[in-house]
């Protein structure tokens, strides 16, 4: 088990919130989408994928502290993998939008 010092807790927290906030901005870009709001839902689903580039960063730090510890790291990059292939669905959407 690894020992976490305050400053990996503290990012393990942050990351943990910025989950849930992504979370949150998905079910609203949905909800928004349902009502036929798109330029709304669009707006949030363009800051909900910024959202991710925060959680690259945090990735890479994720593996350094859990390196070794196969479960988790199995974990993070499923996530990554993920995180991956939403990023480039968004890249295929805003080429396909029309001008």
């Amino acid at each position: 088990m690894v020992e976490l010092d305050q400053n990996q807790h503290q990012l393990i927290r942050n990351y943990v919130d910025l989950l849930d906030t992504v979370s949150q901005g998905f079910q609203y870009v949905e909800e928004q989408y349902r009502k036929g709001d798109m330029q709304s839902a669009d707006g949030v689903l363009s800051d909900t994928f910024l959202a991710f580039t925060q959680f690259e960063t945090a990735n890479h730090t994720l593996f350094e502290i859990f390196n070794g510890e196969e479960r988790i790291v199995q974990e993070i990059q499923s996530f990554y993998t993920l995180m991956s292939f939403s990023v480039n669905l968004k890249y295929d959407l805003t080429m396909r939008m029309p001008d």
